[in-house]
């Protein structure tokens, strides 16, 4: 009896942290720049006193060469629904909107069709299970060209910390969101650093701790 009652709990507890790993999490923690909402959810963990290295993304301004001029050209090959092996960390759409949102807040995405000079092409390429890497190609170029002003593999790798607490699976979770989170801020940051002739020749942001 006792050893049914224990099988019993076992399958519960793996039926709750399966529906709490395997579905899609409601709100989008991909678009932030600055961890503010990230961090907020882990506040006792290394993850919330790290930085990002050489720099943040921050708005450009309006005498800046992409100001607001930065469509969306193909998104191509991101999974309907962004995993760590079985972990749910976003849809496809919460990805593109992450994109989106982040490019918008750097002041870098196109009002309108009319204001666009240059499209950004992605090619979500893969997310390693187990080297907590997401790679994504961007493809950056100007309006009437066929030639690319960028064409460059963008890879992010995160970690994961001993003093995180919790799960493997929610280490797994924090770890590729953040991983993402990076790959997006670096081509933001890529982006931001364009000065009409060149880019960085290394544009892959990573992550320090602050502790």
């Amino acid at each position: 009896m006792k050893k049914m009652v224990s099988k019993l709990v076992g399958l519960i507890l793996l039926i709750s942290v399966s529906g709490c790993a395997f579905s899609v999490p409601e709100k989008n923690y991909l678009t932030q720049n600055n961890l503010d909402e990230f961090n907020a959810l882990y506040p006792h963990t290394v993850i919330s006193r790290i930085a990002y290295d050489p720099a943040f993304p921050n708005p450009v301004g309006p005498d800046h060469q992409l100001y607001k001029s930065v469509s969306f050209g193909n998104v191509e090959e991101v999974p309907e629904v962004i995993r760590n092996i079985n972990i749910a960390i976003a849809s496809s759409v919460q990805f593109e909107i992450a994109l989106r949102n982040t490019l918008r807040d750097s002041n870098l995405l196109s009002e309108d069709n009319e204001n666009t000079k240059y499209f950004l092409d992605v090619n979500y390429i893969k997310n390693d299970f187990f080297a907590l890497t997401t790679t994504i190609h961007y493809l950056f170029r100007k309006k009437g060209d066929a030639l690319p002003l960028l064409d460059r593999d963008f890879a992010s790798t995160v970690v994961i910390k001993n003093n995180w607490g919790g799960m493997m699976w929610q280490h797994a979770r924090i770890a590729t969101r953040l991983a993402h989170m990076l790959n997006i801020a670096s081509i933001t940051w890529c982006l931001e650093q364009y000065d009409g002739a060149k880019f960085p020749d290394n544009c892959n942001l990573t992550y320090v701790s602050l502790d």
